[in-house]
């Protein structure tokens, strides 16, 4: 399920080849793709019981390989678009920090998404607060909320296809 992420330097020229012949500039993904995980994630949530064989369902491995694969490909799609879309509404003076602001973004992603998650479900906390249903859930939630916000940065910017680092 990692493999479009692995392979994100390659997919980053697909992407690219058909923003600039078919679509808008690729910082504009941003939107449909954080949308799209969204849809997902609620759709996995409400659905995840089943596919993990909760309450005497089999296990479905294929649905389960192919959902994350999915989301897989649609969280490197996000990745590419995103990073063009920092460099839009990043500050010029913090420009040369946006690789650090991108990494600090991935950290505490992966430590809420997977720690989060394992530190509620704990054994130690008596009883579990959150089920895997829920959590994704509440991703969806912030992928959708993040997409209006996204979007209102983007008609705030206007659709103008020139970086301001470039405009100078």
């Amino acid at each position: 399920a990692t493999l479009p992420l692995c392979l994100q330097p390659l997919w980053e020229l697909v992407i690219d080849a058909l923003c600039s012949r078919f679509l808008r500039p690729r910082r504009a993904w941003v939107v449909p793709a954080n949308i799209a995980i969204g849809v997902l994630l609620l759709a996995m949530g409400l659905h995840v019981d089943v596919m993990l064989g909760v309450g005497g369902a089999p296990l479905n491995v294929t649905k389960l390989t192919l959902t994350f694969g999915a989301l897989s490909t649609l969280a490197a799609i996000q990745t590419i678009a995103a990073d063009d879309f920092a460099n839009v509404v990043t500050p010029r003076a913090m420009a040369g920090q946006s690789a650090l602001l991108h990494d600090v973004g991935h950290v505490l992603g992966v430590l809420t998404s997977f720690s989060l998650l394992v530190a509620l479900r704990s054994p130690a906390l008596s009883t579990s607060i959150l089920s895997v249903g829920s959590f994704l859930c509440g991703w969806a939630a912030v992928f959708l909320a993040s997409a209006v916000c996204a979007s209102l940065q983007l008609q705030r910017l206007g659709t103008s296809t020139e970086l301001p680092s470039a405009a100078a």
